[in-house]
């Protein structure tokens, strides 16, 4: 949601590596309004612990904002939420 007073403008979202793919809202948020950001992980060939982060560049303070998936793929190849517990 676009909390702020001008509308929000993604430009682009950075990935770390290949195995992250985003997806984001193109057009302009308004005030009060809500966009969307996705991004999608491919756990092939990942294993353990995995922290991946997306920087999002857009019409905001410093310019950039960043989000972090931290996972953890167990050997099965399931993905299993990771609880940040600091």
């Amino acid at each position: 949601k676009n909390v702020g007073e001008v509308p929000l403008v993604i430009t682009k979202i950075n990935v770390t590596c290949g195995c992250t793919t985003p997806s984001y809202t193109k057009e302009p948020v308004a005030p009060g309004e809500t966009g969307e950001i996705l991004v999608e992980f491919n756990s092939a060939g990942k294993q353990g612990l995995q922290n991946k982060v997306s920087t999002i560049m857009a019409n905001v303070a410093g310019g950039q904002d960043k989000v972090t998936i931290i996972t953890n793929v167990e050997a099965s190849g399931v993905v299993a939420p990771f609880k940040n517990e600091g």
